[in-house]
């Protein structure tokens, strides 16, 4: 992640910019703040499987084609309650 999306998901969690970039967090701030980070990193973990599944293995390959969808599918579930 880079600093600016660290920034947009802090101030989307509803921290507010203090001084010095530094933000004023409350504690439910802080939890929706985790929970979109979170989020984020899951995605991306799940990107890559997909990815790596394009780039490397392709569609010729039935059961590791279903074990790389089965794994970013349980990524992506993964934050569901």
């Amino acid at each position: 992640m880079t600093q600016d999306e660290i920034i947009v998901m802090a101030e989307e969690a509803g921290m507010e910019e203090a001084v010095d970039g530094l933000f004023y967090a409350t504690s439910d701030s802080l939890q929706r703040f985790a929970a979109l980070v979170e989020a984020k990193e899951r995605e991306a973990c799940a990107t890559a499987c997909d990815a790596i599944y394009h780039q490397f293995i392709g569609p010729a390959f039935g059961e590791v084609r279903h074990g790389v969808a089965a794994c970013s599918a349980a990524i992506r579930g993964s934050g569901k309650p």
